[in-house]
């Protein structure tokens, strides 16, 4: 006679919190802690750059104005 054992899993308990059957499964699909921090650190690195992109931007921009205002007011003869 065979012996056949069947095993349903209903959930688990994973560093402290019980999950589900499709939160085991969920934990099981998620990326490594390695990934994880690669995103984090993407997300992080981000915003600093985008906003050393627009200060830079407006600077530029303030330049170019005053150099056209000095170019337009020593071009303009002077009324007394």
């Amino acid at each position: 006679m065979n012996a056949v054992f069947s095993f349903n899993d209903a959930g688990g308990a994973v560093e402290n919190a019980i999950l589900s059957r499709d939160g085991l499964q969920r934990y099981a699909d998620s990326p490594g802690l390695d990934a994880l921090r690669g995103q984090l650190m993407g997300i992080l690195n981000y915003r600093p750059g985008q906003t050393s992109s627009l200060l830079g931007s407006h600077q530029q921009e303030l330049s170019r104005n005053l150099e056209q205002y000095i170019q337009d007011q020593t071009t303009e003869p002077r009324s007394s």
